[in-house]
């Protein structure tokens, strides 16, 4: 009698997926209670009119970079979250949850069909799932394009699997959604433009040879990976995100590549030291960081390695090659940003090292002699696991809010500004302004030489009421970036407000010229017009402020003002109506359409709305009420 195919029912393909997917959802679960992080959040999703109106679905895909990246598939679903929940960060969160269990899924099903073990498709998929260094691109809202590009990135390799598999008048199919996956791919995150070459190495496992064929069928993918990725140069450059290759000698960014790639290699296996930000060492040429030439032991050991498991070389070469190919175009060989590695970028890359761990242990498995062996094994893999997925669970509560996340950034990096400037920020959002205070001034006596850290002390000097500080660091704001169109605006409303108007109008018109999208410089420079009794130019800037940001509440509501003081009640009324339907529960807004009816001849609605002000917490005046309501008695 023959043997079952499954002889357990863990055995059980779906089973072993399962396990995986619940493995990996039981460490991260802590990110449901999770919040919003002032790390790109805020300009990314929660302040981005993109984000906020679904109609503008066809501007996402023209608008060449946001945040420095060409991404529109990923824009478009983080509006879809935020068109259900609004700034609700629950629902992103699980957005990000479930992208990634299914991700999980996807990993078990490649890695089974390229393995033909399920041991190593279980293994590969766990730690994929549960790895510490993933939970930033899991945990991190405005990081979505990891786990959406991972999505059909993954689910093109699996296609791509059955291309390979199926008999020929079956295959053009999945020819077809391979290319499809890929292209959608690409739409969520440009570092997709690596697949083609993963392609290349699936095809050489599957011991089918590069020939002229297997070449001609890749054309279309090299083809839009080359589109991709100039598009992908294109917006770093565009959104100053691309560094200058003069930044070090080019020596030192080679050597800085092979260093990433090694801690990268490091970190995999052993992860450790992890943070939100990892900023470049200080540069002192000739005295490079004593890690840079350290870099080169994990190499020598990984080559040891291949020639003691030589007749195992092909399973090694997958591995690490997949990994490779995958952080190839984020070594900083060619720079970009402020960090010198990122936990988010090893999402798909750690693939290729969890199969080599999994093919490992697997393969020790069936060749230890003896039973002790293989069982201490066993339990050496569970106590590691057990030990990442700890790590995993634990690093969930740092992401729970800017606090937690900037406090461990600044326990990494004592020394380094960045951290501090995060934490002063998340201090200031949260109107603790003396301690914002602090926080900026550390980060500035660790760095004097950053604009944006002298911006924001700025602001939270202003908030205090210390308006002669505040000027003198929006002073030096500028000095340092003369192109910041933030500190021209900051510096011009505190001009305004706290200074006598000198200067102020000068300040906001450099911001407009420097940045056009600025709907704060138009809305404000609205209302210095409006005070200094230019009603008309006054319009004409809330209009531009409209245009600029047409979810903005603020915006409509002075616009309807002025049109009621240019004797325009029927615009004022179509404005404040758009700014109730944009906050509903704003008694302010109310209380002036209430005005608007008034002008416009309709006492009701105007006691209608006063009574609704009043319900919402607005301050009506007694006597206003009873003007209104004498008039109805009149009308009765």
């Amino acid at each position: 009698m023959s043997t079952p195919q499954y002889s357990k029912w863990y055995h059980r393909p779906w089973v072993a997926a399962m396990l995986a997917l619940a493995g990996t959802l039981l460490c991260l679960i802590p990110l449901t209670e999770a919040g919003w992080v002032n790390y790109d959040d805020p300009s990314y999703v929660l302040d981005n009119p993109m984000i906020k109106d679904l109609s503008k679905i066809g501007e996402l895909f023209t608008t060449l970079e946001v945040q420095g990246i060409y991404h529109p598939l990923t824009l478009l679903s983080l509006s879809i979250d935020y068109a259900i929940a609004g700034a609700d960060p629950l629902l992103f969160h699980w957005t990000n949850l479930i992208l990634h269990g299914i991700n999980v899924v996807f990993v078990f099903l490649f890695t089974r069909k390229l393995s033909q073990k399920l041991s190593i498709a279980f293994l590969t998929a766990l730690i994929f799932g549960l790895h510490p260094m993933h939970v930033e691109s899991v945990a991190w809202i405005s990081s979505r394009k990891d786990v959406l590009y991972g999505f059909f990135f993954l689910g093109g390799l699996v296609s791509y699997q059955f291309w390979l598999d199926r008999d020929s008048g079956k295959k053009a199919g999945f020819y077809i959604m391979t290319l499809a996956l890929f292209i959608l791919a690409l739409l969520a995150k440009p570092m997709a433009i690596v697949f083609p070459l993963l392609l290349l190495l699936v095809d050489w496992m599957y011991g089918r040879r590069w020939d002229r064929g297997a070449l001609l069928e890749k054309l279309p993918f090299f083809g839009l990976s080359l589109v991709f990725g100039i598009i992908g140069i294109l917006a770093q450059q565009a959104g100053a995100a691309m560094g200058s290759i003069e930044r070090y000698p080019f020596h030192i960014t080679v050597l800085t590549g092979i260093h990433n790639l090694a801690v990268y290699l490091i970190k995999a296996f052993i992860p450790h030291h992890l943070s939100a930000f990892h900023p470049y060492p200080a540069y002192i040429p000739d005295q490079l960081p004593w890690t840079y030439y350290a870099s080169v032991v994990p190499w020598l050991l990984l080559i040891g390695f291949f020639l003691f498991l030589s007749k195992h070389a092909k399973t090694l070469l997958f591995g690490l090659g997949f990994a490779i190919i995958c952080l190839g175009p984020v070594l900083q060989i060619l720079p970009f940003g402020r960090a010198i590695i990122a936990e988010r970028y090893t999402y798909i890359a750690y693939i290729g090292l969890g199969y080599l761990l999994g093919s490992g242990y697997v393969y020790l498995r069936e060749h230890l002699p003896g039973s002790f062996w293989p069982e201490a094994l066993k339990w050496l893999l569970a106590g590691y696991l057990l030990w990442m997925g700890n790590m995993t669970f634990q690093r969930c509560d740092v992401w729970s809010n800017g606090a937690t996340l900037w406090s461990d950034v600044i326990d990494k990096y004592p020394d380094h500004y960045f951290g501090y400037n995060g934490l002063g920020e998340y201090l200031s959002r949260e109107k603790r302004y003396d301690e914002a205070v602090t926080a900026f001034s550390k980060s500035i006596d660790l760095d004097p030489d950053h604009s944006e850290v002298f911006n924001n002390r700025g602001r939270s000097f202003q908030f205090q009421g210390n308006y002669d500080f505040s000027l003198m660091d929006y002073d030096n704001a500028i000095r340092l970036a003369p192109d910041n169109d933030i500190a021209w605006l900051n510096r011009g409303i505190l001009k305004f407000t706290a200074f006598g108007d000198t200067g102020a109008i000068d300040d906001l018109h450099q911001a407009i010229v420097l940045n056009p999208e600025n709907s704060r410089a138009w809305l404000n420079r609205g209302v210095f017009h409006e005070r200094s009794g230019r009603p008309q130019l006054a319009e004409s800037d809330y209009s531009r402020a409209i245009e600029t940001d047409p979810e903005s509440g603020v915006a409509f509501k002075y616009r309807g003002l002025i049109r009621l003081t240019l004797n325009n009640p029927n615009g004022a009324l179509e404005d404040l109506n758009r700014a109730l339907r944009l906050e509903p529960s704003n008694g302010q807004y109310y209380y002036w359409r209430s005005r608007a009816n008034l002008a416009a001849g309709n006492p009701q609605q105007a006691l209608d709305d006063a009574h609704l002000a009043k319900g919402y917490g607005f301050a009506v005046e007694k006597a206003y009420l009873e003007k209104l309501e004498a008039l109805m008695r009149e009308r009765e």
